[in-house]
């Protein structure tokens, strides 16, 4: 969904000024994005801790921002606005009757973190300012199927403050003046590849990550086709992330594939046990174990030893 901006590393000059928030998970702080990629500016700012790998930039890593500044209006504010339209939604705490389990624990801090920080950026909200705080009732965040039914109830907390809104608006000669002086919106051709750049922070050699992608200098970009090679690539089970990048480089336009090994291994135990009865009351246990070893040469050769007693009764 970025690919058409993919050149545009200053979030200021995209059609509409973003900026992303993520939390540095060493410091404990909120992180404002306002330039690089994009793409991983927002993978940054979604990287639910326990759910999704921290994402790394400028040294740092970086979790979701909702844990430290969930709705961010100083944010905006900085960026120059003097009226902010907010919108909440923010997950209520759980009622003491739902609070029975490990995943209903964790639900309810995960609330306090982000309605804490929440609450107290909305007080900062004055007269002009409009803050849209739909009734969601027990859809969560993480209600990603249900979010059918949650467009309406938007729709209808926006419709509520239609008289607050409508004063914000223009005629419409002067929005399409408006609309004039800002920056084009992208065009969404896919671009031509010019080169192809691996990144390779492995022991494997470049040539088994570039032998895997699809990938044809001089003919526009199939992202379908990227993304399944990208995702053969991780399916090697060696490496931790695998990601790639649209970037301009004198005038050209290339794409930069990044394979960053596993923090972990590259030696495995495996280790099994089998229980079994019969009707002639005869059981038997099977113990085993097995040693991986995975990337013992450049080509991502494995080797594999596996061990077993199995005696009876």
């Amino acid at each position: 969904m970025t690919l058409p901006v993919s050149n545009v590393t200053d979030f200021d000059r995209m059609h509409i000024p973003f900026r992303a928030v993520a939390s540095d998970i060493v410091s404990g702080k909120a992180v404002v994005i306002g330039k690089g990629d994009l793409a991983l500016a927002m993978r940054a700012s979604m990287a639910v801790p326990g759910a999704f790998a921290p994402a790394k930039i400028d040294g740092r890593l970086l979790v979701d921002g909702g844990i430290t500044n969930n709705m961010p209006i100083n944010v905006v504010r900085d960026m120059g606005a003097d009226i902010v339209i907010a919108v909440d939604i923010s997950t209520p705490y759980l009622p003491a009757d739902r609070i029975k389990n490990l995943f209903n624990i964790t639900a309810q801090l995960t609330s306090i973190m982000t309605r804490g920080n929440a609450d107290a950026q909305i007080a900062t909200l004055t007269d002009r300012d409009v803050l849209i705080s739909p009734d969601l009732g027990d859809i969560t965040s993480g209600d990603f199927k249900r979010a059918g039914e949650a467009v309406p109830i938007g729709r209808n907390a926006a419709e509520a403050q239609r008289d607050h809104l409508v004063k914000l608006s223009l005629p419409q000669a002067e929005y399409n003046t408006h609309l004039a002086a800002r920056s084009a919106r992208p065009d969404n051709a896919p671009p031509i590849v010019h080169f192809i750049r691996i990144e390779n922070h492995s022991k494997v050699a470049d040539g088994m990550i570039r032998d895997r992608l699809h990938i044809k200098e001089g003919q526009p970009l199939d992202r379908a086709q990227l993304e399944a090679d990208i995702g053969n690539i991780y399916g090697l089970e060696l490496f931790q992330n695998v990601r790639y990048v649209v970037v301009e480089e004198k005038g050209q336009t290339g794409v930069v594939v990044s394979a960053e090994e596993r923090a972990w291994g590259p030696n495995y135990l495996q280790f099994g046990l089998a229980l079994s009865s019969d009707s002639r009351g005869e059981n038997t246990f099977n113990l085993g174990m097995a040693y991986h070893r995975t990337a013992i040469n450049s080509l991502g050769g494995s080797c594999v030893a596996h061990c077993s007693s199995a005696p009876n009764r």
